[in-house]
């Protein structure tokens, strides 16, 4: 009788760790399936919304004329995007176009915020301290030189983290449009995008000036 006892007992056991190893499995395969699905999902939304952005640029260049230069601040994103038009001399940007011709001036400018760093707090033994103690013990055995070097002292470190700095470039066009006088070019933080974006302005300024000339 006890053995058959211990035989259900341990049938029971080994039925139960089967079936949570199994229901493990069960959820360590969902889950995988489910990123699986997510990352193919956010690929094809990609995919979407490059050939939409290829087909808004098309309908661009078939209404207004061949693109110079093309700078995307957010990837194929329409109303984050530089457009060049060479021939008509006007650039296009977030709804706006600029003639040639109006503007006068283009800078970069940059208003960051930071992020403090962390302060963590580390307290260990005091290492002269515990010199001192272990002198102590061989000099007067362990007992008795434990008692003459006294308790055992801690000393506390502080340690931060280095501060975060977040940029917000922003590139102003100075334009002589009374009812425009000054567009903001919104960046972020690539200053790479920042920087080709002014220089373009730029080149461009030159160029009106030696027209006028």
């Amino acid at each position: 009788m006890a053995f058959f006892v211990i035989f259900l007992i341990s049938a029971i056991v080994v039925i139960s760790v089967s079936c949570i190893i199994n229901s493990h499995n069960s959820s360590t395969t969902q889950t995988s399936q489910i990123q699986v699905e997510n990352a193919r999902a956010i690929t094809n939304w990609r995919q979407k919304r490059k050939e939409a952005f290829d087909t808004w640029i098309k309908g661009m260049e078939n209404k207004y004329g061949k693109i110079g230069t093309i700078v995307s601040i957010v990837p194929s994103e329409t109303q984050k995007t530089l457009l060049v038009f060479q021939e008509r001399k006007e650039i296009y940007i977030s709804s706006t176009w600029l003639k040639f011709d109006d503007i006068i001036t283009s800078k970069i400018t940059d208003s960051p915020h930071t992020t403090p760093g962390t302060i963590t707090a580390i307290t260990k033994k005091d290492v002269w301290n515990e010199v001192k103690r272990s002198s102590m013990q061989r000099s007067f055995g362990k007992t008795t030189g434990t008692w003459l070097a006294g308790p055992e002292k801690y000393v506390t470190e502080y340690q931060k983290t280095p501060d975060i700095i977040h940029h917000n470039y922003s590139v102003l066009i100075g334009t002589s449009n009374i009812s425009n006088p000054l567009v903001e070019i919104k960046i972020g933080e690539d200053s790479q995008i920042a920087q080709r974006i002014n220089a373009i302005i730029n080149v461009i300024i030159t160029n009106q000036n030696k027209e006028e000339q």
